[in-house]
């Protein structure tokens, strides 16, 4: 398998003596007089896989496997299988079909632990467990050291990956396929672990070696340019870096079934309640075990799977229960629990459960169950709304402070955006300071001209990010504006730094002349996103409307302009692509500037039926989206003509293509899953379908930078008043 033993390593094979004593130890074998053929031999529960390395008679790498059953006294043996078809290295899963007629049996005879005697088509052949490193065999295994053995990632059957760590030394095999179909192997190692949980190496392509029933030949190295990663999140799961840059996860593959130890775990997953509230967490569940008998663990693998999207997250636990967190709202989860010693963790007795994650409740602020009572949060506030919080480095005038902008009430000569400010820092101990925000219309923000200039004729919903210093600092306020019959998104730079109220260069505080939005004006925009009839614009847009950044706040309050960073925003009809009237496309940033994602038939990358979406930053790449459901307008009122969104639902994000620190459009759940949001009035009372609908332009914050405290700003009417700006505390996060 390999002709540089240092670089490629595999298996193994020596001559051996007939006595019948052991079963086999797991890992790498060879013969080693017959350097660049190999195999991966894993002994679980009485059982033993065998996974052949070598080459096809015209020098391709190939492989084959067998599932072989016996003992230690007389042998284990078994049909060898070969396939064909599956998933490449890089590739989506497919599925891999047999090759037929089978390759023919095999029998392998474990003289002791470290030797055998191997009997298959080829003939007999002595092996012996291959050494690493000088004392790699007898060296003491740290605990918590990924386990030898094979692994695979279960919703990907067909591509498996051998992995061995000796002496702080690492040697990985794959299975897996080539564009054509035919079953390859690639290799890495042996090479040290670039920490206890990381290893960093290159994937090894070899030719032109031994075949199963041909003499010895040289293998020659064809190729090392593909790199990998594999991360450990403890003993029997990994997540594997692939040289494209996308993850897949790996855990520990289970192919026998006899008890180890006498365990009765009596796994549950039960709710957990939020103090104060009667409701349980929509994040958390709490898993409890029982003990084994008769020996002490030093901990339990937790593995925590969503049953929707089959991502997985491998969890370690000292005792015999623990909390999971950062669950998603109204999902389905399993939850698999291994027992484990320092040495290794008992595979074949896992135990799991499933349980399902309350749905968010959040509820409005004010008393009573009406409109009515609802606490105005800006006493003229009424639509457009989004909010931002401060950082605590912010200056001082503005650390950890909320800050609005929104549409005000009072007639054309304030209409556009104007800006509401806190008196203090948000703080639970004062609700008052993120629920009461003090109007700055008519000296802050835009406001629509008397008279049109080019680009803005009106101005509607906008977004105030505060930029890092690389980006220049000060604050960008991305604007929804009218001008020559259509909308666009455009963008201007705040005069005044971070207070984020100024936007006019000129001597004015606020924009508010066609002369400040035209060219060379105080306020001049530039377009962050045009349309089809636009120089460069985009085809098949008529209107860019509503839209949201996807800014991660949690890591911090300022956006550093990475490429990758995500827009949804509002398109009505698509030309040619989708007849709908509210569909939200996509648009990545590139380092330089936000650009509409398009598929292969040329539409815009977009969803349906989908109004007034607000990403929420939950940490690192993790991100739910809430939106207002179109496709159910059943619960308007007859004759009103204010917006009615439908239920509030909510997706999450998940990784699943493309670069990993990155929110690719395909990484988002499709809104047909969507999760459904409930609200409560002010006295407890759940609003009825009707009444939720009339909620609209959602703004989600963290207004204390913690998650256990979310708060939603809403436009909200009753179907028959004008809207009003309010706010509604997430109860159960």
């Amino acid at each position: 398998m390999f002709s540089l033993r240092r670089a490629v390593l595999v298996m193994l094979l020596f001559a051996a003596s007939g006595l019948h004593a052991a079963a086999p130890e797991s890992g790498w074998w060879w013969n080693p007089t017959e350097p660049g053929r190999g195999f991966f031999i894993e002994y679980q529960g009485g059982r033993v896989f065998l996974a052949a390395f070598l080459y096809a008679e015209d020098g391709r790498a190939t492989w084959s496997v067998a599932l072989m059953d016996g003992d230690a006294t007389t042998g284990y043996s078994g049909p060898l299988q070969a396939f064909r078809d599956g998933q490449t290295l890089n590739g989506a899963w497919r599925q891999n079909q047999p090759q037929l007629p089978d390759p023919g049996r095999i029998r392998l005879e474990a003289v002791d632990a470290r030797h055998a005697r191997l009997t298959w088509p080829g003939g007999v052949l002595a092996i012996e467990r291959l050494e690493l490193t000088p004392g790699g065999l007898t060296a003491a295994r740290p605990p918590g050291t990924p386990e030898t053995g094979w692994w695979w990632n279960a919703n990907e059957p067909g591509r498996g990956f051998g992995i061995e760590i000796q002496a702080g030394m690492m040697f990985v095999g794959a299975f897996l396929y080539d564009d054509a179909g035919n079953p390859v192997w690639v290799v890495s190692g042996a090479a040290p672990m670039a920490s206890a949980s990381r290893y960093q190496g290159q994937w090894l392509r070899f030719g032109g070696g031994q075949s199963m029933s041909g003499s010895f030949r040289p293998a020659q190295l064809l190729d090392s340019s593909a790199g990998l990663q594999l991360d450990f999140t403890g003993a029997i799961d990994a997540t594997l870096s692939l040289p494209d840059g996308h993850q897949t996860w790996l855990t520990r593959l289970v192919y026998a079934s006899q008890a180890e130890i006498a365990w009765t775990p009596a796994l549950t997953l039960a709710s957990v309640a939020v103090p104060g509230t009667g409701q349980a967490s929509s994040s958390r569940l709490q898993a409890s075990w029982a003990a084994p008998a008769g020996m002490p663990p030093s901990h339990y693998a937790v593995r925590v799977i969503d049953l929707g999207t089959s991502e997985t997250r491998a969890l370690i636990s000292s005792g015999n229960s623990i909390v999971l967190t950062e669950l998603k709202a109204a999902s389905d989860y399993r939850v698999e629990v291994s027992v484990c010693t320092a040495a290794r963790c008992y595979l074949t007795q896992t135990a799991n459960a499933s349980a399902t994650t309350p749905g968010e409740v959040w509820q409005l602020q004010g008393n009573g169950n009406s409109v009515a009572g609802l606490r105005r949060v800006v006493a003229d506030g009424q639509v457009k709304i989004h909010a931002l919080r401060y950082g605590s480095d912010a200056p001082a005038a503005l650390a950890g402070r909320v800050q609005a902008y929104y549409g005000p009430m009072g007639g054309p000569a304030l209409a556009g955006l104007a800006v509401a400010a806190a008196n203090a820092p948000a703080s639970t101990t004062d609700p008052l300071s993120f629920l009461s925000l003090n109007s700055l219309a008519g000296s802050s923000g835009l406001i629509r001209p008397t008279t049109p200039a080019p680009l803005v004729a009106d101005v509607a919903t906008g977004q105030a990010v505060p930029l890092s210093a690389a980006m220049g600092g000060g604050v960008r306020l991305y604007f929804e504006a009218l001008g020559a019959g259509r909308t666009r998104i455009l963008s201007v730079d705040s005069a005044d730094g971070y207070t984020g109220r100024d936007f006019n260069r000129g001597a004015a505080s606020t924009c508010a002349t066609a002369a400040d939005y035209a060219s060379g004006g105080g306020c001049a925009p530039s377009v962050v996103i045009g349309i089809d009839t636009d120089a460069g614009g985009n085809p098949r847009i008529p209107n860019a409307r509503q839209f949201k950044i996807g800014v991660p706040t949690q890591t911090d309050w300022r956006w550093d302009g990475a490429a990758g960073t995500f827009m949804w925003f509002t398109a009505d009809t698509i030309t040619g692509c989708s007849n709908v009237n509210r569909n939200h496309v996509y648009a990545v940033y590139d380092g330089t500037r936000f650009v509409v994602q398009y598929d292969g038939l040329g539409c815009p990358r977009h969803i349906r039926n989908v109004q007034a979406g607000h990403p929420m930053h939950l940490g690192g790449v993790r991100w739910k989206f809430y939106y207002g459901d179109t496709s159910d307008l059943s619960g308007a009122l007859p004759g009103s003509t204010l917006p009615y969104l439908g239920p509030a639902r909510a997706v999450r994000q998940r990784c699943l293509t493309g670069d990993p620190t990155r929110v690719d459009f395909a990484d988002w759940e499709n809104v047909a899953v969507g999760r459904r949001v409930r609200f409560l009035w002010p006295n407890g009372e759940p609003l009825s379908d009707s009444a939720e609908g009339y909620i609209d332009d959602f703004s989600i914050i963290a207004p204390t930078g913690t998650l256990d405290v979310q708060l939603l700003y809403v436009a909200i009417t009753d179907g028959r008043i004008a809207p009003l700006m309010a706010a509604a505390v997430l109860v159960n996060p």
